[in-house]
């Protein structure tokens, strides 16, 4: 099953589970396909920024902390991962509550993310890349 979402083509899987902070902004393309059973969010002041005929693939999980960029044409295989941040350990037994060390993921036109990939935070991958 598919629900169609904006007025472009794209849709998302009922079965997906997505969850956007109020302050948060997702800039989506055009054909845009967002498999089942796949996880994002995206936290408060993120970006998350889906170019044209983006695919994310079955069981996929985008953790958007600061700014996420897919730009057009690229596909990212079943299970894989997409964090743009971590967590700071220090001498605390509580490390969720603290701030996160986030940074920028970008990939490039015409990329193929292998199945069962994970690209971390500060990750550029460029054009035509698999």
């Amino acid at each position: 099953m598919r629900l169609k979402f904006l007025v472009n083509s794209s849709w998302i899987s009922l079965f997906a589970n997505v969850r956007v902070e109020k302050t948060s902004s997702v800039i989506c393309g055009e054909n845009v396909r967002i498999s089942k059973y796949c996880n994002l969010y995206i936290g408060p002041d993120a970006i998350l920024n889906l170019g044209d005929n983006v695919w994310i693939g079955a069981n996929c999980t985008i953790f958007c902390e600061n700014k996420v960029t897919i730009l057009k044409n690229c596909r990212i295989a079943h299970l894989s991962s997409i964090i743009d941040h971590d967590y700071r350990f220090d001498n605390s037994d509580d490390y969720f509550t603290k701030s996160k060390n986030s940074g920028a993921i970008h990939i490039k036109e015409n990329t193929w993310i292998g199945c069962s990939s994970i690209i971390l935070k500060d990750t550029c991958i460029g054009k035509n890349c698999v």
